[in-house]
């Protein structure tokens, strides 16, 4: 029975199944990407909880061409050598196994496809020059033809400020493809292959159009495995990153203020909130001290709202979706927190327009 994953001692125990489902996120790669990079990512189902999961080339013979890549035992998928369409193959052929912690496996063979793409290079012998671009790949004479346009390129970064219920995540958009991007953002899921129109998979959309970017996400399940991977989309397609996880705490690990998600810090009784910032808190008694407001008293409302109560500002309201924005009960009208300027704090009364230093 431990050969296969059961406990002998357990009557209750089942034997381990092998996973199942391999998938590839991307069979698709643009010629002249740089060594290394990132072109897509497999993953693979496995009905046993909390499985490690472990991916690799089991066909190293000439039949295949894995010796082209290299893959990371996550799943991650890289080029080993930078590609060109005039002179290399168009498709290559893989051999993928995904075996899971007590040697049970799932093999499948993966074809990949090489795009073409028209680079835009100066024909001068200053890489920075700024004269007319022609096609290095080109076999007309006294051409200068547009570029090819092609699917974005995305990279998922990682997840950070992670709590019971929520996670902070984030990416990067490396290539437009020489087009707009229309659309940015996150794909999440309980299962390994998060996927655009798939019912068990959200989808959060990036409003601003930076190539940095990211997004919390909140009313997660706590103590529970999450994948994620980004996406962008411009005229030609959809790119996706690799797909990454990330697993929230469990509730018994989260001893803070209840009207707020926040991480704990590695020094004892501090705090690290997305929104609100670093605070000390060493009980649920509503006293906190925060790193740039000082000692305040906190008085949690429903939808995460809060009542705080400083010595100067008197009672003041605010939101994740509102601070450092807070409306002054005391003022009665809206302030805003600027930060401190040496050593005071610094606040705008939208009532009086004018500035507040508070010591």
């Amino acid at each position: 029975e431990i050969s296969y994953g059961s406990d002998p001692f357990d009557s209750n125990s089942t034997a381990n199944t092998p996973p199942h489902s391999l998938a590839l996120s991307d069979s698709n790669f643009s010629e002249n990407l740089p060594v290394g990079i990132i072109i897509g990512t497999f993953s693979a189902i496995d009905l046993d909880a909390n499985a490690t999961l472990a991916y690799s080339f089991h066909d190293l013979n000439s039949s295949s061409d894995n010796n082209l890549f290299e893959l990371e035992t996550n799943g991650t998928l890289r080029t080993t050598k930078e590609f060109d369409y005039e002179t290399n193959a168009s498709a290559f052929n893989l051999s993928v196994r995904v075996t899971d912690e007590y040697g049970a496996l799932t093999e499948g063979n993966f074809t990949l496809t090489l795009l073409n793409v028209n680079e835009t290079i100066g024909t001068g012998s200053e890489h920075n020059q700024t004269g007319e671009p022609t096609d290095q790949n080109s076999t007309a004479s006294g051409t200068s033809p547009s570029p090819e346009y092609f699917r974005p390129f995305v990279r998922t970064g990682d997840a950070r400020t992670i709590t019971a219920n929520s996670a902070t995540l984030s990416g990067t958009i490396l290539d437009d493809g020489y087009s707009t991007i229309s659309e940015t953002g996150f794909l999440i899921s309980t299962l390994p292959l998060p996927k655009l129109g798939d019912p068990n998979t959200q989808k959060l959309i990036i409003e601003n159009n930076s190539s940095e970017f990211e997004q919390q996400i909140r009313d997660l399940e706590s103590n529970e495995k999450y994948f994620y991977r980004s996406y962008a989309t411009n005229a030609v397609g959809t790119s996706y990153g690799s797909v990454e996880s990330f697993k929230t705490l469990r509730r018994e690990e989260i001893t803070g203020p209840e009207w707020i998600d926040a991480q704990p810090a590695k020094e004892k009784n501090w705090w690290i909130s997305p929104w609100f910032g670093s605070f000390y808190a060493p009980d649920n008694r509503g006293w906190l001290m925060h790193a740039e407001l000082g000692w305040l008293f906190a008085y949690g409302q429903p939808n995460r709202a809060v009542w705080l109560w400083q010595s100067d500002l008197g009672w003041v309201w605010t939101h994740p979706e509102h601070y450092p924005f807070m409306y002054s009960n005391q003022l009665g009208n809206w302030i805003f927190f600027h930060g401190q300027l040496k050593g005071r704090l610094l606040f705008y009364d939208y009532g009086a327009n004018r500035w507040m230093i508070n010591f």
